[in-house]
């Protein structure tokens, strides 16, 4: 069941998920502010990286995503 964040809430869990994600070791996932709200910021750099790395990285911040929030 979903529920509705404000916007300091929303900005306050993308920050949780972003330091949770980088404590996790599978990735690194700084924030970015845009039009004033927390953003989480996708950069793939190397040249190897492919399709299976985005899927990865999207069900990673579901799952940790899914965490935070329930801790919040």
């Amino acid at each position: 069941e979903g529920r509705t964040l404000d916007d300091a809430a929303l900005d306050a869990l993308n920050e949780k998920i972003s330091d949770a994600i980088s404590a996790s070791g599978e990735a690194h996932m700084p924030t970015t502010r845009i039009r004033d709200r927390t953003s989480l910021r996708v950069c793939f750099l190397h040249y190897e990286n492919d399709e299976s790395d985005v899927e990865h990285l999207i069900g990673l911040v579901r799952r940790i995503g899914t965490e935070c929030a329930r801790q919040s």
